[in-house]
C-alpha cells in the first residue's frame, strides 16, 4: 500500500480494507447431518400450535406458520450425552459463522420443540432476538421420517439450500443462521418433522471475531488511521461512514449487538481506537421515500396493499399482483435522516456534524427497502408508494476531529468524573465510569495515566468498597507490566481500607499473572508494608510470592532479571538449589529472541562462581547445562550478508550472504574458556550432517556451497589447534569429526573455483592445501585438491603456479604430491607455449636492423621447470617439441636452439647423469647435428671467392655510395646491403658501376621505390656461404668448446664423434678420438681416420685477399 497517497484518498482506502481485506470467512448459514448424534431421550409435557415473531409482537397465522411447538420449560433430555453433542454443535456452528468462540462464549440455550406435520411449513421470515445475546439461531432436526422441508436461507442476495430430509429416519442434522437471515421452511410433503429450536446467545461483553486474523490489513489499517490522525484538517476529511452488512434495530444498537463481518470489522476497530486514538461510533441511516405509482391495473379502486417483511420479501392479500413502482417521469420526494448515532457501548452521541453523502444513499437504495406502502387508484388521482429504508454506519473520525467529541471522548469523560468524585460512597453513574475507566486506561494520554491510577486506587479505598479495588488492581495492573503502576502508598491505602487478607487476595492474581519477572521485586518491596500489625501475614505473604515467581520465571529481557533470580534461588540452598529450580525454566523459556541476554547472563555467573571455589563441581554441572541450553540458537553454520561491488566504476552494489565462522567460533571458545571441550565435540559431531543436509536441499545448494566452506575452513583448524592445545586430550575422536567436516567442505569450495572464470591465486590453492594437511583423511583430500586444479580449463601461468606449489610439497610429503607432479610436468611440456621465430621477424630483424626475434629464454625457463618437477620424462617431451618445431630451419637454429647449448651444459651440471646416456646431452647432440646440417652446411667452391676478389678490384670508383659498396663486397658477414633514400641518380651509378665492372658477378640488385629511391645490393647464396665459410666454422668451434672439453665432448658424442663433427674438429680432438678407438681395430681406424682426416679437415689453401 502507497501510505504517500494525498489524505483524499484515505476515506477510499479504509473502506477497500474494511470491505475486502480483513479476511472475514464466515458463512451467514449452516447445515451438517451427524450420523452418529445420540438419542436425546425426550420427555414432553403438553402441547400446542407454534406462533411467529413480527418486530416486537409474537402472533399465530396458518398462513405463515403451520407448526406444533412445546415451550422449552416442558422438555426434558434423559440421555447425559446430549449436551455435549449440542456443545459441540454449537463450535462447529460458531466456525462456520465466523464467531471467535472464545472472546463471545456463546451458549445454546433451548427455545422450542417445533412439530411440523404433513403440509406444514414456515414463510420467509427474519428471526426476533428472543433473549438477551441472542446473535443466531440453531435447529436440530431429530431422527424421523418424513420428506419435503427445505430449508431456503437468503442474505444480501447470496442464497443457500438445506435438505434435512434424505436418511431423516436415521440421522440428525443441525441448522444455523444468523437472526438477520431470510429462512423460509417449505412445505412437508409427508411423515413429520420433528426440530429441537436453540438460541444462539453471546454471553460475555467482549467483541466479536477476536483481532487475530487479517494481520497484514490490520497493519495496513493501522498505519492509515495514524497518517489520517497526522494529516492537515484542512486537507483531510472529519470522518467517514462505512455500511454494514446488517442492519441493526435501534433498540439494541452496540458494539456487542454486531454480527459476523461486523462484528470482525469492529473488533479490529475498537483494539486499533485504543492503541492510535480515533473515535468509532455506530450510526442509523433512514431514508423514506414518497410518490405516485405506476397504475399497475392489479388493484382494484382505493385498495391498499402494505409490504410485511423487508429486504426483498413481501407477501400481500393478492400474490399475483407485481410489486407497484413509482411513475416514470414523477419527482419522488426523498427524506434522509440520521435516527441515532451511538458509541460502541451504545450510549448516544448527541452531534449534528453527521452528513449525509450520495454514496450512503446509494447504498440505501442498492440494499433494497424493508417496507412498502402503496394506496391504489383513486378516481382522478394516481395511486401513492412510500418506501423506506433503512441501513446501520460504521462512524469513524480522527483524534482532532470535532465529531463525537474526539476518538477518546469516553474515557477522557469518565476521567475527568472520577476525579470530580468526592463523596464517600459511589453513585451508580460513579461505578459505570470507575470500571469504564479501568478498562480503557490506555486510550488515555500517557501523561494522564498516573492520574487516573492515583484516583482510582484513592476512591475504592475512600468508598471502601473492596470489589471496586480488586477490579481496579485486576484491570489497570494486570498487564505485561502493569504490576509496575502499583506504588507502597496505594498498597498502605488499601491495607488501611480493607486489611491485608482483601489485599493480598486482590494482588495475588496479578502477581501470578504478571508477564515480567520484575514482580520479583514488586514482591520484596511489599516487605515495607511491615509494621501495621500484620507483619506475619506480610511476611507469609512475601514468602508465598516470592515462590512463585522463583518457580515460574518469565521471560527474560536483559541479564538482570536472571541475576537478580539467582541471586534469590543461591540464598535459599546454593548453586544446587540453582541447578534444580532455575535451569529447567531457562530450558523452557530461552528462545532466539532471548538467548543473547541468556549469554550474558551465562558470562555473569561463570563470572561469579570463579570467584568462589566452593561447590565447584555443582558450579561446573550448571554452566555446562546452560551452554546446552545456548546450542539450538548457535546456528552451526550462521550467514552474514555482504556488500559486492560489481565490476565497473559505476557498476551496482549487490548483496550476497556468506558464511561467517565468527559466532560459532566465539561460542566455541567460550566453552573452551568454561572447560566445556566435550560440547564442542558435540557440536562438531553435527556440522558433517547438518552440511549434508543443507546440500540435498535444492534451493539450498548455491547457498550450501558458499556458506559451508566459509565457516568450516576457518573453524577447523582453529579446533585442531585448541584440541592440542587441551591437557588431557578431550576426545581423540574430534580428529575423525574433523576429518569427516573437511571431507564436505573441501569439495564444496573446489566446485566454487571451477564455475568461476578468474583463475585459483596461488595463495588460494596454499590454503586448501595448509587447510586439508593434519588431517586423518588428508591424502584423500589432497588427491581430490589436485584432481581438481588439473580439471581447471588450461591456463599456463596458473598451471606454473599449481605445478611449483605441489612440487613444493613434494619434498615433505613425496608419496601424495610425487606422481601428480609428475604427471602435471607432462601436461606442462606438452602444452607450454613454444613461440617461434618467423621468416618476416627475421627479415624484419636482419634487414632492417629493428625489432627482436623470439626470446630463447622461454625455451630455456621451460626446460628447467619441466626437468626440475618432471625430471627426465617431462624434460624429453618438451625437447622433441623444440626439436621438431613447425619450421625447422637456419634462423630457428640459430636463435633458438643455438643459445640453449650452454643452458643445457648447466642443466645437465645440476642433474648428473652419465654423459653418455644424458637426455640433457642427448638434446646437445641433435642441436649440434641440426647446426651441422641447417647453419654449416657443405663446404663451398674456393674457387668462388677468387672470382669475386679479382671484380672487386676492377671497382675504382671512389664516391660515397661505391666505398660504401667496396666494405660491403669485402665483409664476410653481411649478405645484403641496403642504400636507402640515395636517390635515382646515385642508383643509377652504382648499378652501372656493378654491371659495368662486375659482370655476370652473383649480385642481384632490386630499386627500391621510395622517394627518393633507394638500392638493395644481395649476393648469392652460394657466394655469401663462401665467404662467411671460415666465420661459421670459428663459431662451430666455439660452441663445441662451450660444450665442453674434447674428452667431454667424445664422451658425449661417443664413436660417432668424428662422424657427427668431422669439419670442426682440429687435430686433437681427432687425435683424441683415434685413441678412444679399440686396440684390434687401431689399423682399419687408422685408415677410416685418415680417410676422414682427408674429408673433413680441410687442406692448408692460399689465402686470398681481397684488396682495395
Amino acid at each position: 500500500m502507497d501510505m504517500n497517497n494525498s489524505c483524499e484518498n484515505i476515506e477510499e482506502e479504509i473502506t477497500s480494507i474494511l470491505k475486502e481485506n480483513l479476511d472475514f470467512k464466515g458463512n451467514f448459514a449452516f447445515g451438517r447431518s451427524y450420523a452418529d448424534a445420540p438419542n436425546p431421550c425426550l420427555t414432553l409435557d403438553g402441547a400446542g400450535l407454534a406462533p411467529f415473531g413480527k418486530g416486537e409482537r409474537t402472533i399465530v397465522d396458518k398462513d405463515v406458520r403451520d407448526t406444533w411447538e412445546m415451550d422449552a420449560s416442558k422438555v426434558q433430555f434423559r440421555n447425559p450425552a446430549w449436551k455435549p453433542f449440542v456443545d459441540k454443535v454449537v463450535r462447529e456452528v460458531c466456525q462456520t459463522l465466523a464467531v471467535n468462540f472464545e472472546a463471545s462464549k456463546p451458549r445454546a440455550e433451548l427455545y422450542k420443540l417445533l412439530v411440523y406435520e404433513t403440509g406444514s411449513h414456515f414463510l420467509p421470515h427474519v428471526d426476533t432476538e428472543k433473549a438477551n445475546g441472542m446473535f443466531a439461531s440453531i435447529v436440530i432436526v431429530l431422527p424421523s421420517e418424513f420428506t419435503g422441508g427445505d430449508v431456503h436461507t437468503s442474505h444480501s442476495g447470496v442464497n443457500a439450500v438445506f435438505n434435512s430430509s434424505d436418511n431423516s429416519l436415521t440421522q440428525t442434522t443441525a441448522l444455523s443462521w444468523y437472526t438477520d437471515v431470510f429462512h423460509e421452511v417449505k412445505p412437508i410433503t409427508s411423515g413429520y418433522r420433528l426440530a429441537l429450536s436453540y438460541n444462539l446467545l453471546h454471553t460475555t461483553s467482549s467483541l466479536r471475531p477476536a483481532l487475530s486474523s487479517a494481520s497484514g490489513a490490520v497493519a495496513d489499517l493501522r498505519r492509515l488511521l495514524e497518517a489520517w490522525n497526522a494529516a492537515d484538517p484542512d486537507v483531510a476529511p472529519d470522518k467517514m461512514c462505512y455500511v454494514l452488512k446488517h442492519t441493526y434495530s435501534n433498540a439494541n444498537l452496540s458494539a456487542s449487538a454486531l454480527k459476523g463481518a461486523d462484528a470482525h470489522v469492529m473488533a479490529i476497530l475498537d483494539s486499533l481506537a485504543k492503541d492510535v486514538g480515533f473515535g468509532v461510533g455506530l450510526a442509523t441511516l433512514h431514508m423514506h421515500e414518497s410518490g405516485h405509482a405506476e397504475n399497475t391495473g392489479g388493484c382494484g379502486y382505493g385498495r391498499r396493499r402494505r409490504g410485511r417483511w423487508g429486504y426483498g420479501y413481501g407477501y400481500d392479500d393478492e400474490d399475483e399482483d407485481e410489486d407497484p413502482e413509482f411513475a416514470e417521469g414523477v419527482p419522488v420526494d426523498a427524506e434522509t435522516n440520521i435516527q441515532l448515532f451511538v458509541d460502541p457501548d451504545g450510549t448516544a452521541i448527541l452531534d449534528d456534524q453527521l452528513e449525509i453523502t450520495d454514496v450512503m444513499k446509494d447504498e440505501l437504495k442498492r440494499k433494497g427497502h424493508y417496507k412498502q406502502d402503496y394506496e391504489g387508484y383513486m378516481g382522478n388521482y394516481a395511486g401513492t408508494l412510500e418506501r423506506f429504508y433503512r441501513n446501520t454506519l460504521l462512524v469513524i473520525w480522527p483524534d482532532w476531529s470535532d465529531i463525537g467529541g474526539g476518538s477518546n471522548r469516553r474515557t477522557m469523560g469518565a476521567l475527568q468524573r472520577i476525579v470530580a468524585a468526592t463523596g464517600d460512597a459511589p453513585t451508580p453513574n460513579e461505578i459505570v465510569d470507575f470500571r469504564y475507566l479501568c478498562d480503557t486506561l490506555t486510550a488515555l494520554p500517557i501523561d494522564k495515566h498516573k492520574t487516573a491510577i492515583d484516583q482510582l486506587f484513592t476512591l475504592a479505598a475512600r468508598w471502601r468498597d473492596a470489589t471496586l479495588w480488586t477490579y481496579a488492581i485486576k484491570r489497570c495492573c494486570g498487564t505485561a507490566n502493569g504490576i509496575q503502576r502499583l506504588e507502597i502508598r496505594h498498597l498502605r491505602a488499601g491495607l488501611a481500607a480493607f486489611g491485608f487478607p482483601v489485599l493480598a487476595d486482590s494482588l495475588r492474581p496479578v502477581i501470578v499473572d504478571c508477564a515480567h519477572n520484575a514482580r520479583l521485586n514488586f514482591v520484596q518491596d511489599l516487605m515495607w508494608l511491615k509494621g501495621n500489625g500484620c507483619d506475619k501475614q506480610v511476611v507469609a505473604f512475601v514468602r508465598e510470592m516470592r515462590g512463585e515467581c522463583l518457580s515460574h520465571v518469565r521471560p527474560w529481557a536483559s541479564s538482570d532479571e536472571l541475576q537478580s533470580v539467582t541471586k534469590e534461588i543461591r540464598s535459599d540452598g546454593g548453586v544446587q538449589r540453582l541447578c534444580d529450580l532455575l535451569l529447567p525454566q531457562i530450558k523452557s523459556l530461552a528462545t532466539q529472541h532471548n538467548s543473547h541476554q541468556l549469554e550474558a547472563y551465562i558470562d555473569w555467573l561463570y563470572a561469579d562462581f570463579a570467584g568462589s571455589m566452593a561447590e565447584s563441581d555443582a558450579k561446573k554441572r550448571t554452566i555446562t547445562k546452560l551452554l546446552h541450553v545456548m546450542v539450538p540458537f548457535k546456528p552451526l553454520f550462521p550467514t552474514k550478508t555482504v556488500q559486492i561491488r560489481g565490476a565497473g566504476y559505476y557498476a551496482a552494489t549487490q548483496t550476497s550472504t556468506r558464511g561467517d565462522p565468527e559466532p560459532i567460533l566465539a561460542f566455541f571458545k567460550k566453552c573452551f574458556a568454561y572447560d566445556n571441550g566435550p560440547l564442542v565435540v558435540y557440536l562438531v559431531e553435527q556440522m558433517a550432517p547438518m552440511a549434508r543436509t543443507m546440500i540435498e536441499g535444492e534451493q539450498a545448494k548455491s547457498h550450501a556451497a558458499d556458506s559451508i566452506p566459509d565457516v568450516v575452513f576457518p573453524v577447523v583448524p582453529a579446533l585442531r589447534a585448541a584440541f592440542e592445545a587441551q591437557s588431557p586430550r578431550v576426545d581423540d575422536n574430534i580428529r575423525a569429526s574433523l576429518a569427516e567436516l573437511a571431507g564436505v567442505a573441501v569439495p564444496l569450495k573446489l566446485g566454487t573455483l571451477k564455475t568461476r572464470t578468474e583463475p585459483v591465486k596461488q595463495e588460494e590453492l596454499a590454503t586448501l592445501l595448509d587447510f586439508a594437511t593434519g588431517l586423518r583423511n588428508t591424502a584423500s583430500l589432497v588427491i581430490s585438491i589436485i584432481s581438481a586444479v588439473k580439471e581447471l580449463p588450461w591456463n599456463e601461468t596458473s598451471w606454473v603456479v599449481y605445478l611449483e606449489e605441489f612440487n613444493l610439497r613434494r619434498r615433505t610429503e613425496p608419496a601424495v604430491f610425487g606422481p601428480h607432479v609428475l604427471e602435471m610436468a607432462e601436461v606442462y611440456a606438452q602444452k607450454v607455449a613454444l613461440p617461434t621465430p618467423t621468416k618476416a621477424a627475421s627479415l624484419y630483424v636482419n634487414v632492417m636492423g629493428m625489432g627482436k626475434a623470439a626470446n630463447p629464454a622461454v625455451y630455456i625457463a621451460a626446460m628447467k621447470r619441466c626437468y626440475a618437477t618432471g625430471g627426465a620424462a617431462a624434460f624429453t617431451t618438451l625437447a622433441a617439441r623444440i626439436l621438431q618445431p613447425q619450421t625447422l630451419d637456419a634462423s630457428y637454429v640459430r636463435e633458438i636452439l643455438v643459445p640453449l647449448l650452454p643452458e643445457l651444459k648447466t642443466l645437465a651440471t645440476a642433474y648428473p647423469t652419465p654423459l653418455a646416456a644424458s637426455p640433457i646431452y642427448a638434446v646437445v647432440r641433435r642441436i649440434m647435428a641440426l647446426w651441422m646440417s641447417l647453419v654449416l652446411g657443405k663446404q663451398p667452391d674456393p674457387n668462388h671467392i677468387r672470382v669475386f676478389a679479382q671484380h672487386i678490384r676492377q671497382l675504382t670508383c671512389r664516391c660515397t655510395y661505391c666505398v660504401q659498396l667496396h666494405a660491403f663486397l669485402r665483409a664476410s658477414d653481411k649478405s645484403s646491403l641496403n642504400m636507402a633514400r640515395i636517390g635515382a641518380p646515385n642508383v643509377n651509378h652504382v648499378s652501372k658501376e656493378i654491371n659495368r665492372r662486375m659482370p655476370g658477378v652473383a649480385l642481384s640488385l632490386e630499386t627500391v621505390p621510395s622517394a627518393p629511391h633507394g638500392l638493395i645490393v644481395t649476393k648469392a647464396g652460394e657466394l655469401d656461404r663462401a665467404m662467411r665459410w671460415d666465420g661459421v666454422m670459428a663459431q662451430g668451434r666455439t660452441l663445441l668448446n662451450a660444450i665442453g672439453t674434447p674428452a667431454e665432448r667424445l664422451a658425449i658424442w661417443g664413436a660417432g664423434y668424428v662422424t657427427a663433427l668431422g669439419p670442426l674438429l682440429v687435430q686433437e680432438d681427432l687425435a683424441l678420438a683415434a685413441q678412444a678407438a679399440p686396440r684390434n681395430a687401431v689399423a682399419g681406424g687408422s685408415r677410416q681416420a685418415a680417410h676422414a682426416n682427408a674429408a673433413v679437415v680441410p687442406a692448408k689453401r692460399k689465402v686470398i685477399e681481397i684488396l682495395d
